[in-house]
């Protein structure tokens, strides 16, 4: 049974480091408005904390245009355009490109191209690509900054996975194409747009003519940059230089599903999932992040499906919902007449559904109503202050300056915490995170 992931890529979420930078996408929208669909209906929900959703600072996108260090302009206003036709421009228009700039299609001396394009159609044009194309990459994951060369030629791009389950760089698609001319491509080259904007030859003006007002513009003291956006991961920014006139860099983005990619869906239990074990006993160390709710001992993290077999509740909609591989969300699971919102995981190397991932947090309070409650190292909700504060002398722990909040963690530990909140005189609250890798 083949499903689709989502038609457009969400926002930033993770960051690994592989050949070149790798950049994770969020790719469950439907499960994300599940969880607030959840906390609408249940108004017990105090606090919601989602750290797995990282959004990106878009500033950087102005800073990446502010660094022109080749270019001097000692004046303030751009230099007119050479009136003699450009020789980097083709001779007659590529009637093939139309006029649409949200094609996304561009053309390299005559050949045209379509953003976005499976590696090994792009790589069936002659272009070598410089790097390890058997790099995985996991669902919603991309890559940028990829190399190819073709003869005196060279281009950087993004690589993206957009199916629900890991796949190597070569059967991913190439979601952005870096065109800069001068820079990565011989001036003779001719780069072509819709519309017949041509870069080395075509201005600020013939741009707007061709394409409207655009989306957004940003002027920097060399460049006028304008950029037309569907989304934030589908549009077109164009670079022109003002000492010139002329069009000088072009960047073209299409995070959208090609067809032929494999988007199965295996809702088939991973072995990691039937085969976890629980702790037989708690710790004496809260490091451990461990607890033992009724009589049960569970480990952050650990398998949504143990817990719902051992008294917690998540509605059938939201079990059942698709999730890529790698991919991360939150929900809202029940014990008893406690609700919570928890961030899950799929640890799978293919996509599958909610119920085969794993919960990173827990929360509980005083006012949980259950029959016991207690982490590793003898942590739970009702403990007096000063007997927390004893068992802090154990720990490394972080303190908020506004509230009395207690972070305790490890100073290697990147993934996990454990977060305790005091009020009143007594542990008011204990949430206990486990990020997996």
């Amino acid at each position: 049974m083949k499903k689709l992931i989502a038609k457009r890529a969400k926002k930033v979420v993770a960051l690994i480091g592989i050949a070149g930078l790798c950049l994770s996408l969020g790719g469950c929208g439907k499960l994300a408005k599940l969880a607030v669909d959840s906390l609408q209906k249940d108004s017990e929900v105090a606090e919601t904390e989602n750290e797995e959703f990282d959004f990106e600072d878009e500033s950087e996108t102005e800073e990446e245009f502010d660094e022109d260090d080749d270019l001097e302009n000692d004046s303030d206003t751009a230099a007119e355009p050479q009136e003699e036709e450009s020789s980097r421009a083709s001779a007659d228009y590529n009637t093939e490109l139309g006029d649409d700039i949200y094609s996304f299609k561009f053309a390299l001396d005559g050949e045209v191209y379509q953003v976005p394009m499976w590696f090994k159609d792009f790589e069936a044009k002659g272009w070598e690509f410089d790097g390890d194309r058997t790099v995985e990459l996991k669902s919603n994951q991309y890559t940028f900054s990829q190399y190819w060369e073709k003869g005196d030629l060279r281009i950087h791009t993004s690589i993206a996975n957009l199916t629900p389950n890991n796949a190597a760089l070569e059967d991913c698609a190439i979601s952005e194409f870096n065109l800069s001319q001068g820079y990565n491509f011989d001036e003779d080259c001719v780069i072509e747009l819709p519309g017949g904007i041509v870069a080395g030859k075509s201005t600020r003006e013939d741009i707007i003519n061709a394409y409207g007002e655009p989306t957004d513009e940003l002027e920097t003291d060399y460049t006028w940059n304008l950029s037309y956006e569907l989304d934030i991961y589908n549009g077109v920014k164009l670079t022109v230089d003002k000492e010139t006139g002329w069009l000088r860099e072009v960047e073209l983005e299409n995070m959208v599903e090609l067809e032929g990619g494999n988007y199965e869906i295996n809702e088939d239990t991973p072995d990691e999932v039937k085969n976890y074990q629980p702790p037989t006993s708690l710790s004496d160390s809260v490091y451990d992040k461990q607890f033992e709710l009724d009589g049960v001992l569970y480990s952050v993290a650990c398998p949504l499906q143990y817990m719902i077999d051992h008294g917690f509740e998540v509605d059938e909609e939201t079990l059942s919902t698709e999730i890529g591989s790698g991919g991360s969300g939150v929900i809202t699971i029940k014990y008893k007449k406690n609700s919570m919102v928890v961030t899950i995981k799929n640890i799978a190397d293919y996509g599958t559904i909610v119920r085969n991932c794993w919960v990173q947090s827990v929360d509980f309070d005083v006012y949980g109503e259950v029959d016991s409650f207690e982490c590793s190292g003898g942590l739970y909700p009702g403990m007096s202050e000063n007997d927390f504060l004893a068992l802090l002398e154990n720990y490394e722990y972080e303190k908020s300056e506004d509230y009395d909040y207690y972070y305790i963690k490890q100073a290697d530990d990147d993934n996990g915490e454990v977060k305790v909140y005091v009020k009143d005189g007594q542990v008011y609250s204990v949430e206990i995170k486990n990020r997996l890798k």
